[in-house]
């Protein structure tokens, strides 16, 4: 098995054991107007804590960087919260992975931004939901729709995890290559020497 066909069947692996099946991928998508509202405030936020530590300040050379990495992640965030896991999410988040690994951003650094972006989430869609007289109805899908936003940001890491690790993982197999063919050539040249003298 190979290329789209693989990664297809890792996706439906993760959304099964997930249980990330179609009513909660509907339960998220349901919700998707809440949690996009809170990703302004909540990356808002994110950013003003990467500022603020010098092992996540590193990687953004100017406000403006800041910037399109923001919108990049309103983006990610807004096709997470749609439910729709399909080709167009691999890429995106495999890309994500890719470019973390090429920057070296450790995975701890990768899962707290997650930790700050549920916090907001989470907040905005207990606030949405919980008002009225109506508590009982509005309890369960709150339920359903966090446990559908947790496991989709928890499938989403998974992958960005995934990804980064066997980019290292590949990366370190060239070089090894690399360091095996080098040794193979300069033993054939020791023994040409030999031969020759």
């Amino acid at each position: 098995m190979h290329g789209q066909a693989k990664t297809n069947q890792q996706l439906d692996e993760r959304l099964n054991f997930l249980g990330l099946g179609h009513e909660q991928r509907q339960n998220l998508s349901d919700m998707k107007g809440v949690i996009t509202g809170s990703l302004d405030a909540s990356l808002d936020r994110f950013y003003e804590k990467v500022r603020s530590v010098p092992e996540t300040a590193k990687f953004f050379s100017s406000d403006a960087h800041i910037h399109h990495a923001k919108s990049m992640q309103l983006k990610h965030w807004a096709r997470i919260a749609s439910g729709t896991f399909n080709v167009d999410y691999t890429d995106a988040v495999t890309a994500i992975g890719r470019t973390h690994a090429r920057l070296g951003l450790e995975p701890r650094w990768y899962i707290g931004g997650y930790a700050l972006m549920l916090d907001g989430i989470v907040k905005a869609v207990i606030g949405s939901e919980l008002k009225g007289l109506f508590m009982e109805k509005k309890a369960r899908k709150l339920k359903d729709g966090l446990s559908a936003t947790i496991k989709a940001a928890l499938l989403d890491m998974d992958y960005s995890i995934s990804v980064y690790l066997d980019v290292l993982a590949a990366e370190r197999l060239k070089v090894e290559a690399e360091q095996a063919q080098m040794k193979k050539e300069q033993d054939q040249h020791e023994q040409s020497l030999s031969v020759e003298e």
